[in-house]
């Protein structure tokens, strides 16, 4: 009798110590990475508004793992969102017809915790054909592929995100990019060389903008 009441405790402590164990190892990694079977939670919650800080009322708001939407809302009349969703890293796209839609990215959901995401939408017709806001001369990533902006692609759009036209920015560890439009080209790098008398030179140096990156300018000369 008392081997028939054991089996069915065993049973059920196992099973209790394997749940245990999973949740725990869930939480232990944060779930960071975990997008599914993982049992935590989290919450992400924001607010959207334009340029002036005015409520944008049903804008959607979506939670993206990958390419994937999981989860999807509106925002209320005070432009406030809220989504549960699993605990993972996810990118989030907010948008609207008449405004240029804006990505977050790398957003980390916490189990039992909520992110705060908030939104500072632009109009699609503050975008100019040049990639800057209307009356603004710094390029602006969001505007890729509005109006007649085009940047090379969207690693090229980020690297030059804030800079000026004419300025190059770092493509990756080899290549570099004129803003906005130009195509990724080899970094050069380009010696000086000195063919007077170290007794005769004279140098003065000055930090000036090269390629919208400030440098130090030494200007050499031979008496």
């Amino acid at each position: 009798m008392r081997t028939r009441v054991l089996v069915p405790v065993l049973l059920f402590m196992a099973a209790f110590a394997l749940a245990s164990s999973a949740q725990e190892n869930c939480f232990d990694a944060g779930c960071i990475g975990f997008t599914s079977g993982c049992g935590c939670t989290g919450e992400v919650a924001g607010r959207i508004t334009d340029a002036g800080n005015i409520s944008v009322i049903n804008a959607q708001v979506s939670v993206l793992s990958g390419s994937a939407a999981v989860n999807t809302t509106a925002t209320n009349s005070t432009g406030a969102y809220a989504l549960d969703v699993e605990c993972g890293t996810y990118n989030l796209v907010a948008e609207r017809e008449e405004f240029v839609p804006f990505v977050q990215t790398d957003v980390v959901v916490l189990p039992g915790n909520q992110t705060t995401s908030n939104f500072s939408l632009v109009p699609v017709t503050s975008c100019e054909a040049d990639c800057t806001y209307a009356g603004d001369e710094t390029l602006h990533a969001s505007c890729n592929g509005v109006n007649g902006c085009g940047f090379y692609d969207s690693t090229a759009a980020q690297a030059c995100n804030l800079a000026r036209r004419g300025w190059f920015r770092n493509y990756n560890s080899t290549h570099e990019v004129e803003c906005p439009l130009g195509l990724p080209q080899k970094k050069s790098r380009i010696a000086a060389t000195v063919s007077c008398g170290a007794k005769s030179l004279v140098k003065s140096s000055a930090i000036v903008l090269y390629k919208g990156k400030p440098v130090k300018m030494v200007v050499a000369v031979c008496g």
